[in-house]
């Protein structure tokens, strides 16, 4: 807390504006900006790596979160006085970071990645991680604890998934099991934010990104068990042009998914219910590795490109 107050001290306008924009790197809106990106336009298999990086750890860090309540720091201690505009994505309980979770799983996996060619860019990748780690308490929403640890625990997580994709090749006879188990792994996380609102007194709004990131996990996984058994889509398109192209129409079907549902869903259902925060979160990650791919497939990919 005494860092926090500390870093209270030192606030200006400024420094507040750089903070509050370094912390958008740890959102959801740039974490799939960069995840399709790389997805549909780049590296394929990098794409999996990251998704499946982001989506382990955030069912470790999820599940945590309500097992463990920790409620903000701003709610232990009244005196620290978080900065207002970082309170619409402090929703939640404090730890661990869900923000550094996000930057820790997405731009660790690229720093590993490229680091294998270029040690300096691979350096330069941890900087978003750090910057999204300091921006949280600067803002007065996390502890060194809450990031320390969600630092930890995700750079592991991804640690391993890294090695797991530079050093195992999937065939068909994985991809069921695969299917089987990250589909229980969602519903999983689900169950522990339901019996946590049932015998553990969490609220609905703390228990609601258990729901969103089950419903992430089983949407992106029926997806890229679509894309790798029967898909198989080239991530090569026609030009720098046709890349451009096909990276924008996919962001705003995205958007579609992933905001245009949710708004049709609020005009018959409250914002906390589960279906609003369930339905736009499967169709979203569902339509970035399943739907998308199979237009890309048919529309965007050049005849003279080959796996």
């Amino acid at each position: 807390m005494e860092l926090l107050k500390l870093l209270e001290g030192i606030r200006g306008d400024i420094f507040t504006t750089v903070n509050l924009i370094f912390t958008k790197f740890g959102e959801e809106i740039i974490i799939f900006a960069i995840l399709c990106l790389v997805y549909w336009c780049i590296n394929k298999k990098l794409g999996y790596q990251i998704a499946f990086a982001y989506l382990i750890s955030g069912f470790v860090i999820n599940a945590v979160k309500v097992i463990v309540k920790v409620p903000r720091p701003f709610l232990r201690d009244t005196s620290l006085k978080p900065v207002d505009k970082a309170l619409k994505h402090a929703t939640g309980y404090s730890f661990p970071s869900g923000h550094t979770q996000a930057a820790t799983s997405v731009y660790g996996s690229l720093s590993i990645h490229l680091g294998r060619y270029n040690i300096i860019l691979g350096i330069l990748l941890f900087l978003p991680i750090l910057c999204v780690a300091f921006s949280r308490m600067y803002l007065g929403v996390h502890t060194p604890y809450d990031v320390g640890v969600s630092f930890a625990i995700s750079m592991l997580i991804t640690i391993l998934v890294a090695y797991f994709f530079n050093n195992y090749w999937l065939d068909n006879s994985h991809y069921r099991i695969i299917l089987i188990l990250f589909t229980l792994l969602g519903f999983a996380l689900m169950l522990i934010g339901a019996c946590e609102m049932v015998y553990g007194g969490v609220s609905v709004e703390n228990a609601l990104d258990c729901f969103k990131i089950g419903s992430c996990i089983i949407g992106f996984i029926f997806g890229w068990y679509i894309e790798v058994t029967k898909v198989r889509f080239n991530e090569k398109a026609i030009g720098i042009w046709g890349q451009i192209g096909k990276y924008v129409c996919g962001m705003i079907g995205l958007f579609i998914f992933y905001v245009g549902v949710k708004k049709l869903l609020l005009l018959f259902l409250a914002e906390n219910n589960y279906f609003v925060n369930i339905v736009p979160y499967f169709l979203a990650t569902f339509w970035v590795t399943g739907i998308y791919p199979i237009i890309i497939k048919k529309v965007f990919t050049s005849p003279y490109h080959t796996h």
